[in-house]
């Protein structure tokens, strides 16, 4: 390979790189919008299109996973890039992909018979039904005796259910990145640091009461961290954040 083309196929890495660093911001601000919307929704008694919102934050945030595994494998010389980029668009395009990648990530923090539902493919139409009037399909078939669904009949502790849900993991993710105890791969503090600040996740631990994930050990430690780090003087603040700019964190 001549000089002036590895020059080329470096620049071209660093704008895909660029792009794909601003398409994760904006996923980030998407997901925090999504949800707060739901929580609205919710105390407004719109029930169904509460839970409907929270499904597309949910969707979102399996995105942002994507995205983030793309990056990890596009670094590997080895990678058939053509192969990776087809990944990318296939898959933040498709509403069960973007599902399946938030169930991977969350096996073991959010229930699993949820996550079942998920792999399954069971859960995209319960999804729907929450937005859309229709038949209901009985054995894959349809006819005019089938039920007739609606989401006016929306069962509202299921709709909080799946709202707590989002709440944990986005109470996870913001702390755990606020804290630097988790990465998205190629994005530092300084990049998100106007979005994921201690204004949004005292919002998070607020808005929101019910919690789903306070038993758990990682759950607990985060939000300890995130106590003694909001506490600190600017200065040692700042030393903080120095000290781990230069330390490896956990990636996502």
């Amino acid at each position: 390979m001549s000089h002036l083309r590895k020059i080329r196929v470096r620049m071209k890495k660093v704008k895909k790189n660029s792009r794909i660093k601003a398409l994760q911001l904006k996923i980030i601000q998407n997901i925090i919008r999504l949800h707060e919307d739901s929580i609205l929704l919710f105390k407004n008694k719109r029930y169904s299109s509460a839970y409907f919102i929270s499904a597309i934050a949910l969707e979102e945030i399996g995105k942002l996973f994507i995205t983030d595994e793309f990056q990890y494998r596009a670094n590997d010389k080895f990678s058939n890039q053509a192969e990776l980029e087809a990944f990318l668009f296939r898959s933040i395009y498709s509403h069960t992909k973007k599902q399946k990648w938030f169930a991977k990530n969350f096996w073991g923090d959010v229930p699993t018979k949820f996550l079942t539902k998920i792999y399954k493919d069971d859960w995209e139409t319960i999804k729907q039904k929450h937005l859309y009037v229709g038949f209901r399909k009985s054995k894959n078939k349809l006819g005019f005796n089938s039920p007739i669904d609606s989401p006016i009949k929306s069962s509202k502790k299921l709709i909080e259910n799946q709202i707590t849900r989002i709440n944990d993991v986005l109470i996870h993710l913001c702390v755990g990145l606020y804290i630097e105890s988790l990465m998205i791969s190629y994005l530092s503090y300084k990049d998100y640091e106007k979005i994921i600040t201690v204004d949004l996740i005292e919002r998070l631990l607020n808005d929101w009461q019910k919690k789903g994930l306070e038993s758990r050990k990682s759950y607990q430690n985060y939000l300890k961290e995130y106590k003694r780090v909001k506490s600190l003087s600017i200065n040692e603040y700042i030393k903080w954040r120095e000290y781990t700019a230069h330390n490896n964190c956990y990636a996502l």
